[in-house]
Protein backbone atom coordinates (compact mmCIF):
# COMPACT_ATOMS: atom_id res chain seq x y z
CA UNK A 1 0.00 0.00 0.00
CA UNK A 2 3.00 2.30 -0.18
CA UNK A 3 6.69 2.52 0.15
CA UNK A 4 8.30 1.35 3.26
CA UNK A 5 11.40 3.31 5.29
CA UNK A 6 12.00 0.70 7.42
CA UNK A 7 13.21 -2.82 6.94
CA UNK A 8 10.55 -4.67 4.95
CA UNK A 9 8.80 -8.12 6.40
CA UNK A 10 8.66 -10.95 4.28
CA UNK A 11 5.48 -13.29 4.32
CA UNK A 12 4.50 -15.77 1.65
CA UNK A 13 0.53 -15.29 0.28
CA UNK A 14 -1.42 -18.23 0.26
CA UNK A 15 -4.23 -18.40 -1.36
CA UNK A 16 -6.79 -21.22 -0.62
CA UNK A 17 -10.69 -21.57 -1.88
CA UNK A 18 -13.40 -23.34 0.30
CA UNK A 19 -14.61 -26.39 -0.53
CA UNK A 20 -18.14 -25.78 0.97
CA UNK A 21 -18.96 -21.95 0.06
CA UNK A 22 -16.65 -21.64 -2.93
CA UNK A 23 -14.42 -18.24 -1.22
CA UNK A 24 -10.89 -17.49 -2.24
CA UNK A 25 -9.51 -16.37 0.81
CA UNK A 26 -5.97 -16.03 2.46
CA UNK A 27 -4.82 -19.03 4.61
CA UNK A 28 -2.39 -16.91 6.17
CA UNK A 29 -2.80 -13.75 8.20
CA UNK A 30 -1.00 -11.19 9.21
CA UNK A 31 -0.99 -9.90 12.89
CA UNK A 32 -3.14 -7.02 13.28
CA UNK A 33 -0.61 -4.94 15.23
CA UNK A 34 2.31 -5.59 12.52
CA UNK A 35 -0.37 -5.18 9.48
CA UNK A 36 -1.83 -2.33 10.33
CA UNK A 37 1.18 -0.44 12.84
CA UNK A 38 0.75 3.11 11.07
CA UNK A 39 -1.83 4.23 8.86
CA UNK A 40 -1.42 4.32 4.96
CA UNK A 41 -4.89 4.65 3.11
CA UNK A 42 -5.80 8.16 3.73
CA UNK A 43 -8.39 7.96 0.79
CA UNK A 44 -7.88 11.41 -0.70
CA UNK A 45 -8.94 12.08 -3.86
CA UNK A 46 -11.86 12.90 -6.68
CA UNK A 47 -13.14 9.39 -6.30
CA UNK A 48 -12.99 9.34 -2.63
CA UNK A 49 -14.65 12.17 -2.49
CA UNK A 50 -18.00 11.28 -4.49
CA UNK A 51 -17.67 8.06 -2.83
CA UNK A 52 -18.37 9.73 0.41
CA UNK A 53 -20.80 11.84 -0.80
CA UNK A 54 -22.92 9.12 -2.06
CA UNK A 55 -22.50 6.90 0.81
CA UNK A 56 -23.20 9.18 3.33
CA UNK A 57 -26.50 10.04 1.23
CA UNK A 58 -27.05 6.35 1.75
CA UNK A 59 -26.58 6.15 5.12
CA UNK A 60 -28.66 9.17 5.79
CA UNK A 61 -31.63 7.79 3.84
CA UNK A 62 -31.86 5.18 6.59
CA UNK A 63 -30.68 7.58 9.82
CA UNK A 64 -32.79 10.41 11.42
CA UNK A 65 -31.56 12.38 14.54
CA UNK A 66 -32.55 9.65 17.06
CA UNK A 67 -30.22 6.89 16.30
CA UNK A 68 -27.13 6.52 17.26
CA UNK A 69 -23.77 5.59 14.88
CA UNK A 70 -21.22 3.78 15.35
CA UNK A 71 -18.79 3.93 12.77
CA UNK A 72 -15.92 1.16 12.30
CA UNK A 73 -12.70 2.63 10.97
CA UNK A 74 -13.65 5.82 9.92
CA UNK A 75 -10.31 7.79 11.46
CA UNK A 76 -9.94 10.00 9.12
CA UNK A 77 -13.45 11.56 9.76
CA UNK A 78 -14.08 12.61 5.93
CA UNK A 79 -16.91 10.13 5.60
CA UNK A 80 -18.05 11.37 9.20
CA UNK A 81 -17.96 15.33 8.09
CA UNK A 82 -20.29 14.14 5.18
CA UNK A 83 -23.10 12.46 7.31
CA UNK A 84 -22.61 15.12 10.12
CA UNK A 85 -23.02 18.18 7.70
CA UNK A 86 -26.73 16.42 6.43
CA UNK A 87 -28.30 15.05 8.69
CA UNK A 88 -27.61 15.27 13.06
CA UNK A 89 -27.83 11.67 14.61
CA UNK A 90 -27.79 11.49 18.28
CA UNK A 91 -24.52 10.20 18.75
CA UNK A 92 -21.53 9.70 16.32
CA UNK A 93 -18.78 7.14 17.86
CA UNK A 94 -15.31 5.90 16.17
CA UNK A 95 -13.30 2.72 16.43
CA UNK A 96 -9.85 3.37 14.83
CA UNK A 97 -6.44 3.36 16.42
CA UNK A 98 -5.81 5.46 14.14
CA UNK A 99 -7.06 9.54 14.35
CA UNK A 100 -6.38 11.95 11.17
CA UNK A 101 -7.87 14.79 12.55
CA UNK A 102 -10.26 16.08 15.43
CA UNK A 103 -13.34 18.90 15.23
CA UNK A 104 -15.88 17.47 15.01
CA UNK A 105 -18.87 16.36 17.53
CA UNK A 106 -17.76 12.30 17.69
CA UNK A 107 -16.89 10.59 19.95
CA UNK A 108 -13.77 8.52 19.52
CA UNK A 109 -12.16 5.71 20.51
CA UNK A 110 -8.46 4.99 19.91
CA UNK A 111 -8.21 1.07 19.37
CA UNK A 112 -9.59 -1.41 17.08
CA UNK A 113 -12.91 -2.89 16.98
CA UNK A 114 -12.33 -6.19 18.68
CA UNK A 115 -16.06 -8.53 17.65
CA UNK A 116 -15.08 -11.03 20.91
CA UNK A 117 -14.97 -8.64 23.21
CA UNK A 118 -16.93 -5.99 22.18
CA UNK A 119 -19.79 -4.71 24.76
CA UNK A 120 -22.54 -1.74 23.32
CA UNK A 121 -21.51 0.56 26.35
CA UNK A 122 -22.82 3.83 23.83
CA UNK A 123 -25.70 2.11 23.37
CA UNK A 124 -26.03 2.66 19.33
CA UNK A 125 -28.13 1.61 17.13
CA UNK A 126 -26.44 1.90 13.65
CA UNK A 127 -22.92 0.26 12.38
CA UNK A 128 -21.89 1.65 9.24
CA UNK A 129 -18.19 0.97 7.66
CA UNK A 130 -16.59 2.32 4.39
CA UNK A 131 -14.18 -0.51 2.89
CA UNK A 132 -13.77 -2.14 6.22
CA UNK A 133 -15.62 -4.99 5.81
CA UNK A 134 -12.54 -7.08 3.47
CA UNK A 135 -10.00 -6.20 5.51
CA UNK A 136 -12.18 -8.60 8.51
CA UNK A 137 -10.54 -11.91 9.54
CA UNK A 138 -13.41 -13.50 10.90
CA UNK A 139 -16.44 -12.04 9.09
CA UNK A 140 -18.72 -14.61 10.94
CA UNK A 141 -17.72 -13.18 14.59
CA UNK A 142 -18.14 -9.90 13.57
CA UNK A 143 -21.69 -10.52 12.42
CA UNK A 144 -22.47 -12.22 15.41
CA UNK A 145 -21.25 -9.51 16.97
CA UNK A 146 -23.27 -6.69 15.26
CA UNK A 147 -26.43 -8.91 15.75
CA UNK A 148 -25.66 -9.54 19.76
CA UNK A 149 -24.93 -5.52 20.49
CA UNK A 150 -27.88 -4.20 18.10
CA UNK A 151 -31.32 -3.69 19.63
CA UNK A 152 -33.91 -5.23 17.03
CA UNK A 153 -34.33 -3.11 13.97
CA UNK A 154 -30.71 -1.86 14.20
CA UNK A 155 -29.19 -1.21 10.92
CA UNK A 156 -25.25 -2.41 9.79
CA UNK A 157 -24.55 -0.24 6.83
CA UNK A 158 -21.49 -1.31 4.66
CA UNK A 159 -19.69 0.01 1.51
CA UNK A 160 -17.60 -2.54 0.10
CA UNK A 161 -15.36 -3.26 -2.67
CA UNK A 162 -17.09 -6.10 -5.38
CA UNK A 163 -14.18 -8.29 -5.69
CA UNK A 164 -15.67 -10.88 -7.92
CA UNK A 165 -16.05 -8.10 -10.54
CA UNK A 166 -12.89 -6.61 -9.83
CA UNK A 167 -11.32 -10.47 -10.13
CA UNK A 168 -13.83 -10.66 -13.25
CA UNK A 169 -12.05 -7.52 -14.98
CA UNK A 170 -8.28 -8.85 -14.10
CA UNK A 171 -7.66 -5.52 -11.77
CA UNK A 172 -5.61 -7.16 -9.70
CA UNK A 173 -4.32 -4.46 -7.41
CA UNK A 174 -7.92 -4.45 -5.83
CA UNK A 175 -8.12 -8.12 -5.27
CA UNK A 176 -6.60 -10.20 -2.49
CA UNK A 177 -3.92 -8.78 -0.47
CA UNK A 178 -2.51 -8.79 3.01
CA UNK A 179 -5.28 -6.41 3.92
CA UNK A 180 -8.44 -7.94 1.44
CA UNK A 181 -8.52 -11.29 2.81
CA UNK A 182 -11.37 -12.92 0.94
CA UNK A 183 -13.37 -12.22 -2.03
CA UNK A 184 -16.52 -10.72 -0.71
CA UNK A 185 -19.31 -9.73 -2.93
CA UNK A 186 -22.86 -8.70 -2.69
CA UNK A 187 -24.12 -12.24 -2.43
CA UNK A 188 -21.36 -13.82 -0.25
CA UNK A 189 -22.05 -10.53 2.23
CA UNK A 190 -25.69 -11.16 1.96
CA UNK A 191 -25.19 -14.72 3.00
CA UNK A 192 -23.15 -14.48 6.34
CA UNK A 193 -25.72 -11.36 7.76
CA UNK A 194 -28.35 -13.47 6.98
CA UNK A 195 -27.27 -16.67 8.86
CA UNK A 196 -27.14 -14.13 11.98
CA UNK A 197 -30.63 -12.68 11.60
CA UNK A 198 -30.32 -9.63 9.35
CA UNK A 199 -32.49 -9.28 6.41
CA UNK A 200 -30.59 -6.85 3.47
CA UNK A 201 -33.02 -3.57 3.65
CA UNK A 202 -31.39 -1.53 0.93
CA UNK A 203 -28.84 -2.16 -1.82
CA UNK A 204 -27.14 0.28 -4.39
CA UNK A 205 -23.90 0.74 -6.44
CA UNK A 206 -21.30 3.33 -6.34
CA UNK A 207 -19.83 1.70 -9.55
CA UNK A 208 -19.54 -1.64 -10.81
CA UNK A 209 -16.53 -2.37 -8.10
CA UNK A 210 -17.88 -0.91 -4.68
CA UNK A 211 -21.26 -1.41 -3.72
CA UNK A 212 -23.96 -0.47 -0.29
CA UNK A 213 -26.02 -2.35 1.45
CA UNK A 214 -28.28 -2.42 4.64
CA UNK A 215 -29.33 -5.02 6.87
CA UNK A 216 -31.85 -4.50 9.31
CA UNK A 217 -31.77 -6.73 12.21
CA UNK A 218 -34.83 -8.91 12.94
CA UNK A 219 -37.15 -9.10 15.46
Amino acid sequence: MGVADEEEILQDQVWVICRECQCIQLKKLIDHDVLYKKPHNPAIGKTWEAHNTAYAHFINSLCDSSDSILDIGGGNCRLARQILKANKVKDYIIYDKHRYEGGLDIKFRDEFFNPETHQNEDNYNVIISSHFVEHMYDPQAFAKCFHDNLPDGGLVIFSFPHITNILKDKLTSGFLSFEHTYQIDPDYLSQIMVQHGFVCEKSSSFSPYNSFMAFRKKG
